[in-house]
C-alpha cells in the first residue's frame, strides 16, 4: 500500500497500527500506552492501515454528518475522507483538556467526546486513548441495493483532501463553537425528564378531550339559566324575555356547541308553562335563534362551578388554568405528582427554583432577591398552576373547586429533591462571563451557570470588536484604573492592582471553580476611602451601594450573619469598620467552602448554600487573627493627611453619578478584559496563593495580559504587619527562649510561671499571644486548656525561624515543650534583643537565687533593685562586659530541698512552703518577693580596691 502523508510528519505525533483493511483491533495489544505508540517511520514502514493517535497535543474531529456541522468555522487543517460523505480532521490544541471538558460538564479522562444533533449521532472530537484511521487506508463496507456485493463488500479508501498541517486551535472554543450551531455533547435527558415527558403528554391529551367537556358543561349551564329565568319573568315580559333567551342561545348554537332542536325544545316547554301562545312561542324562538347567530358566543377558558341546584349569575371569565386536579378519592402520591407537573408546567420563564435543599422562589420589590417557599406561598404558585376539584357523588355529579390541599403543599416541600425545578445559586445585575467564556447578558435564567440575571444595564447599543486583542485588554484595564480608581491614595501599586482584582473577580465568578479570597481594604483612619471603594465596587456589580453590616462580636453571630447573606444571594458581601482584631472561625471556613452548611434560624433543619459571595472587610488599621491571614489580599489607603475627608480636587467629585452615566461602558471594559484572556487561550498567571490558585490563575492571568502589574504583590506585607497572631507568638517564643533555652518544660509549669505574680515573670506573662492567656485565665483553670493551645502551634515556624516543639518525658510519658529553630548550643541571656525580637530585654535571670544560681565570677550581673521589673527593664544598658552563655550542661536547675528557698536561696532549719513554680520558698519571698541583688560593682572601683590590697 502506498505511503503515509508527509502532513502527519509533525513533532510528537504518535501513530497505532492496525491490520490491512481494516479499522480495529490494532496489532498489537496495549497500544493505548506511551511505551507501544509508533513513530511516523515506523508507520511508513508498515504494509497495512495506519491510525494517528490523538492526545500528546493533538486531538481528531472525526464528521459523520458534515451537514450537522454548518456553520462552524474551522482554521485551515488536515482533512481526509474516511468514506463518501464523511471527514476527518486534524487538530493541534492550544489549552487544558480538563477545563475544556469541565466547562460542559464532563470528565477530564475521557477518550472522546461524542456530538449530537438533533438526538442523532453526527460525529466524535478524539481526545486520547483513540486514534483515526489515516490515509492511505481502506476499509471494506456493506452495501444494498444495486450496488451490493457478496463478501467482504465494497473497498473504500481514505483519501487526503487538504493536506495543510494540523492548524492549532482551542479545545474549550470548540466545544463552545460547537453549542453555537445546536450540537449537543450527549442525548441524556434529566432526571425523571422522560417521565415527565409523558405525564405531560397524558396531561395534555386529557386536557384536549376534557375542553370539549367543560364547553359543553358551560353551554348546558346557560341554558338552564335562561329556562330558569324566563320560568320567573313576571306576566307582560315573557315574550321579551322569551326573545332575549333565544338571542343568548343562538350564540351558542353558532359556535357549535348547542343544538337548535335542544334550545327550541327546552325553551318552548319553559314559554308554554309560562302561559305564552305555541305559535307565538315559535316565532319567536326562531326569530332570537337567527338573530343570535349573526353574533356567535366567545367561549371563556374556564367555567364557573355551579350550585347544587344548578342556578347561576351566568357565565364567567376566569383565569387560565391549564391543569385541573381532582383532590378526593385518590392518594397523597398521586395527587403530589400532578400539582408537581402542573408547576414545572407553569414555570416557564422560571421563577420557581431550587437551592440549597429547598424549594425557593424569586421575589421583586425593587429588585429581585431569593426568599425560600413556605406552604402558602407554594400554595398560591399551585392555585396558579392548576385548579383543584372535588368530585361529588349521588344522582348529580357535580364538581367544586377547592384551595390546593395543605398536606400535598407539605408533601412537596418535604421531597429532597424536585425534578426539573431549575437549581439556582444566585441572582446578578450585570453581565459575567460564562465558564466556557462567552458572555452571560441575556435577561433571565441561565442554566449553564445557574445563574439568574436582572440586568441593570443594556450592552446591546455598544460595538465591542468580534476579535479582541492585547491592545484592547490594556486600554480597557487603563480605563477602568484611570477614570475610577485615580483619586484614591492607595499605599503602592499592588494595593490599586488588588482592587481592580476585586472588582474583576466578581465579573468573571462563574469561570473561577474555586474560591475567592476577603480583601481587606485597610487605612490608618476614617474618610481615607475604604468604604467608598466598597460602594464603587457594589454599584458597578450589583447597580447599589454595599448592603454592609458590622463585624459580629461572636462566633455563634458570626455563623448566624455568613448565613442570612448567603441566602440572600448577593454577589459581593461587605463587613464595615472592623474594629480591633478580624478573627473568626466561620469566616475563614466559609472563605474556603464551596458550600456553606448551617442550621435555620429557629429550626432544626439544615441548609446547603452555594458560597460564591465576593467578601470584602474594610476599617482602620486592621489587624488580622487566625486562619484569615492566608484567605486575603490587601489594599491600604494612606492619604498622609490629618483629615483625609477634606480633600478636593478629584477627576470625578461624584464618582457614583460618573458611574451610573457611564454604567454601560465600564461594565463593557470589564468583560473586555476577560474576554480578550479567553480568546487568546487562557494564558496563566505568575500569582500564586494556597487554597485559592484557580482564582490566582484566573485574575492573575487576566490582570498580566492586560499589562497590569504587582497583583498581590504586598502579601509578604500583609502576613508580617496584619497577622497579629504570628507576630504575638513570635514574640512569645523569644521570651520563652530566654527564660528557658531548650530545656522542655510540663505544660503545668508554664501555666504556673504565666499566672505568677512575680516580678521576674513579669515580661513572659505581657507577651502571653491572645489565646494563651485565655487558657490559664481563672475561666480555664488547669493546663488541659493551655495544653490544647501549645499542640495547635506545635511545629508552625514563625519569621524568627522559632518554632514550638514537644518532647514525651521518657519516665512519666508527659509532654514536655520547648522553643526549637534555633541554636540550641548557646542561648544568649544578656542581650537587649533576641532572634529576631527587637528591643525585648528579659530580666528572667536578674536574681541570683531565682534558678539556684550561685554567686562567682561568670554570673550574670544583677539588675540593680531600684530599677523597675516591667517591660520597660528593655530601656536598660546592657553591661559592657562580654555576656556570659550557660549550655545545656551548665544550666542551673531549680533547688528542690525543702530546707532551702529557691528564691533567695538561703537555708531554714524548719521545712519550707511548697512554691507555685516548683521548689520551697520562704515566708519572706513569698510575700514580698526575692530579694534585690547587689548592684555591680564599678570595675574601676574594683581595681582599685586590689591596688589597696597590693599595697
Amino acid at each position: 500500500m502506498a505511503a503515509v502523508s508527509d502532513v502527519f510528519d509533525q513533532p510528537g505525533a504518535a501513530f497505532v497500527l492496525l491490520p490491512a483493511g481494516s479499522k480495529f483491533p490494532p496489532v498489537e495489544t496495549g497500544w493505548q500506552k506511551p511505551e507501544n505508540a509508533r513513530t511516523f517511520t515506523q508507520a511508513l514502514a508498515h504494509n497495512g492501515n495506519v491510525g494517528v493517535l490523538a492526545g500528546n497535543g493533538y486531538i481528531g474531529l472525526d464528521q459523520d454528518d458534515p451537514s450537522a456541522f454548518e456553520g462552524l468555522v474551522l482554521p485551515p487543517t488536515t482533512i481526509w475522507e474516511t468514506r463518501p460523505g464523511r471527514l476527518g480532521l486534524w487538530f493541534r490544541i492550544s489549552d487544558d483538556v480538563a477545563d475544556a471538558l469541565s466547562a460542559i460538564g464532563k470528565k477530564a479522562d475521557l477518550a472522546q467526546v461524542y456530538l449530537y444533533r438533533d438526538r442523532k449521532k453526527c460525529g466524535e472530537i478524539k481526545l486520547q486513548r483513540s486514534y483515526q484511521v489515516i490515509p492511505p487506508s481502506y476499509k471494506h463496507i456493506t452495501v444494498t441495493g444495486e450496488d451490493a456485493l457478496p463478501g467482504k463488500g465494497v473497498r473504500v479508501d481514505y483519501r487526503l483532501l487538504d493536506s495543510s498541517p494540523p492548524a492549532e486551535i482551542s479545545l474549550a472554543k470548540l466545544l463552545a463553537d460547537l453549542q453555537d450551531i445546536g450540537i449537543a455533547f450527549t442525548t441524556k435527558l434529566e432526571q425523571n425528564a422522560s417521565r415527565l415527558e409523558k405525564l405531560a403528554s397524558e396531561a395534555r391529551q386529557k386536557r384536549a378531550e376534557s375542553d370539549d367537556i367543560k364547553v359543553r358543561r358551560y353551554a348546558e349551564a346557560a341554558l338552564r339559566d335562561e329556562v330558569l329565568i324566563l320560568a320567573s319573568t313576571p306576566k307582560g315580559g315573557r315574550n321579551d324575555q322569551l326573545n332575549r333567551s333565544a338571542f343568548v342561545l343562538g350564540q351558542f348554537v353558532s359556535a357549535g356547541v348547542l343544538s337548535e332542536a335542544e334550545v327550541i325544545s327546552d325553551l318552548s316547554r319553559a314559554a308554554d308553562c309560562a302561559g305564552l301562545d305555541p305559535e307565538e312561542i315559535r316565532r319567536t324562538i326562531l326569530s332570537g335563534l337567527e338573530a343570535g347567530r349573526q353574533h356567535p358566543r366567545e367561549i371563556p377558558e374556564e367555567t364557573p362551578s355551579q350550585d347544587g341546584d344548578g342556578s347561576g349569575s351566568g357565565p364567567k371569565h376566569n383565569a387560565k388554568k391549564p391543569k385541573r386536579i381532582k383532590v378526593n378519592d385518590r392518594g397523597l402520591d398521586d395527587i403530589t405528582n400532578d400539582a408537581l407537573e402542573a408547576l414545572i408546567d407553569s414555570n416557564d420563564p422560571p421563577k420557581i427554583f431550587s437551592r440549597a435543599g429547598s424549594m425557593v422562589r424569586l421575589h421583586k420589590n425593587e429588585r429581585y432577591v431569593i426568599e425560600p417557599l413556605t406552604r402558602d406561598s407554594l400554595k398560591h404558585a399551585m392555585a396558579r398552576s392548576a385548579m383543584f376539584y372535588t368530585l361529588g357523588e349521588g344522582e348529580r355529579v357535580r364538581e367544586t373547586e377547592v384551595s390546593p390541599p395543605n398536606e400535598v403543599a407539605n408533601n412537596i416541600l418535604a421531597a429532597d429533591d424536585w425534578p426539573c425545578i431549575p437549581e439556582i445559586k444566585a441572582i446578578i445585575e450585570t453581565p459575567v462571563i460564562r465558564p466556557d467564556g462567552s458572555i452571560l447578558f441575556s435577561p433571565g435564567y441561565d442554566e449553564a451557570t445557574k445563574l439568574y440575571l436582572d440586568p441593570i444595564v443594556d450592552l446591546s447599543g455598544l460595538a465591542k470588536p468580534e476579535v479582541l486583542t492585547q491592545k484592547h485588554a490594556a486600554a480597557s484595564a487603563q480605563f477602568i484604573l484611570d477614570e475610577i480608581f485615580a483619586d484614591f491614595p492607595f499605599e503602592n501599586n499592588a494595593s490599586r492592582t488588588n482592587t481592580l482584582a476585586t472588582l474583576l473577580a466578581i465579573i468573571v465568578r462563574p469561570l473561577i471553580k474555586g474560591n475567592v479570597p476577603i480583601t481587606i481594604l485597610d487605612k490608618p483612619q476614617a474618610g481615607t476611602g475604604a468604604s467608598l471603594i466598597a460602594d464603587i465596587i457594589s454599584f458597578i456589580t450589583t447597580g447599589r451601594p454595599a448592603s454592609m453590616w458590622g463585624m459580629p462580636e461572636t462566633e455563634d453571630e458570626w455563623r448566624k450573619a455568613i448565613t442570612s447573606a448567603l441566602i440572600d444571594g448577593s454577589p459581593v458581601i461587605v463587613i464595615d469598620n472592623v474594629a480591633g482584631r478580624l478573627q473568626s472561625a466561620s469566616l475563614a471556613r466559609a472563605l474556603t467552602a464551596k458550600t456553606w452548611l448551617d442550621r435555620i434560624l429557629g429550626k432544626s433543619q439544615m441548609v446547603a448554600l452555594p458560597q460564591e459571595a465576593v467578601w470584602i472587610a474594610t476599617g482602620n488599621n486592621i489587624q488580622i487573627g487566625g486562619d484569615i491571614a492566608r484567605r486575603a489580599i490587601w489594599v491600604r489607603l494612606d492619604a498622609t493627611q490629618a483629615r483625609p475627608w477634606t480633600r478636593t480636587e478629584f477627576r470625578h467629585p461624584d464618582i457614583l453619578g460618573w458611574i451610573r452615566e457611564n454604567h454601560d461602558s465600564v461594565i463593557a471594559y470589564l468583560l473586555i478584559m476577560a474576554r480578550a484572556w479567553v480568546q487568546a487561550g487562557k494564558p496563566p498567571g505568575s500569582a500564586k496563593l494556597g487554597g485559592f490558585n484557580e482564582w490566582a490563575h484566573v485574575i492573575s492571568g487576566i490582570l498580566e495580559f492586560a499589562g497590569v502589574k504587582d497583583f498581590m504583590g504586598n502579601a509578604a506585607q500583609l502576613y508580617d504587619q496584619m497577622d497579629q497572631d504570628v507576630q504575638q507568638w513570635d514574640a512569645f517564643l523569644g521570651e520563652w527562649l530566654v527564660l528557658h533555652g531548650d530545656q522542655p518544660i510540663k505544660a503545668g509549669v508554664l501555666r504556673d510561671e504565666l499566672t505568677s505574680l512575680a516580678p521576674i515573670y513579669a515580661t513572659f506573662r505581657d507577651s502571653m499571644p491572645d489565646d494563651v492567656a485565655d487558657a490559664v485565665s481563672k475561666a480555664n483553670a488547669g493546663s488541659l486548656k493551655l495544653g490544647h493551645v501549645l499542640r495547635k502551634h506545635l511545629n508552625q515556624i514563625y519569621p524568627s525561624g522559632r518554632k514550638l516543639a514537644q518532647e514525651v518525658d521518657k519516665h512519666s510519658k508527659v509532654a514536655l515543650w520547648k522553643v526549637a529553630g534555633v541554636s540550641e548550643s548557646k542561648v544568649s541571656i544578656s542581650e537587649g534583643h533576641f532572634a529576631g525580637v527587637a528591643g525585648v530585654h528579659s530580666n528572667t535571670h536578674a536574681y541570683a537565687g531565682a534558678r539556684g544560681i550561685s554567686g562567682g565570677e561568670n554570673q550574670t550581673p544583677a539588675i540593680p533593685a531600684d530599677e523597675s521589673m516591667d517591660s520597660d527593664c528593655r530601656n536598660i544598658k546592657p553591661p559592657q562586659t562580654p555576656a556570659p552563655t550557660m549550655s545545656k550542661i551548665d544550666r542551673p536547675t531549680p533547688v528542690q530541698s525543702k530546707h532551702i528557698c529557691r528564691s533567695c536561696g538561703q537555708h531554714f532549719e524548719i521545712p519550707l512552703v511548697i512554691a507555685s513554680m516548683g521548689g520551697y520558698i520562704c515566708e519572706a519571698c513569698r510575700r514580698n518577693g526575692p530579694p534585690a541583688a547587689p548592684p555591680a560593682p564599678d570595675p574601676q572601683t574594683k581595681l582599685d580596691g586590689s591596688e589597696a590590697k597590693a599595697a
